[in-house]
């Protein structure tokens, strides 16, 4: 959930942002992508594969060598006498023969098909009508820039709040309990009919 705070605030942002360079659409784009490459060649140095990664890929030196990296960066030490062995390295020809599993594993089953399906028009349903509320507020008859921050700002609380619901409610009841609110307002206010703001 902390991570929709960066995702509004970077909203919050980039509007303030896009004020002071309305000249250009050219020099924003510019000027807000500068910050994600300085970005990446400040980290590119940092960041390592997992060991995880190269344990998949059956290269165990390498993810012991990053774990020992980690270690290191920690203050620790991994003593010589451990390492790491895989599950199945006694009988690697078996494993190689027996794997077979593909992504179409998926619609095999009838409760994973399901699922995926659900999952997909539940995301699609719920980003149309979250960007179809953002994208809207060009609509508002006040200054966009103004209207953008405000409109990004406002859904903080909700973050706030779900955060601390989801530990009273588990996920499953306040998400579906959260979209059956939502679909509820938005259908009222679909109804609100009259003149300046309400309309």
């Amino acid at each position: 959930m902390s991570m929709c705070y960066f995702f509004s605030g970077g909203i919050a942002i980039l509007a303030g942002i896009a004020a002071m360079f309305q000249s250009s659409w050219r020099l924003l784009y510019v000027v807000t992508s500068m910050p994600s490459l300085v970005f990446v060649l400040t980290i590119l140095p940092f960041v390592s594969e997992s060991p995880r990664w190269y344990l998949v890929r059956r290269r165990v030196d390498d993810a012991m060598q990053v774990l020992q990296d980690i270690a290191f960066t920690n203050g620790k030490s991994i003593p010589d006498y451990i390492s790491l062995k895989l599950d199945d390295e006694d009988d690697i020809d078996k494993k190689i023969d027996g794997s077979s599993s593909s992504i179409l594993d998926v619609f095999r089953s009838r409760t994973t098909r399901g699922r995926l399906v659900l999952s997909v028009l539940i995301s699609f349903l719920c980003s149309v009508v979250y960007y179809g509320l953002s994208l809207n507020v060009v609509n508002l008859k006040i200054n966009l820039y103004i209207s953008v921050v405000v409109n990004s700002l406002a859904e903080m609380p909700a973050f706030l709040l779900t955060t601390m619901l989801l530990q009273h409610l588990g996920r499953k009841p306040l998400a579906i309990g959260s979209m059956l609110l939502s679909g509820v307002f938005c259908t009222s206010a679909s109804l609100i009919t009259g003149v300046g703001a309400m309309r």
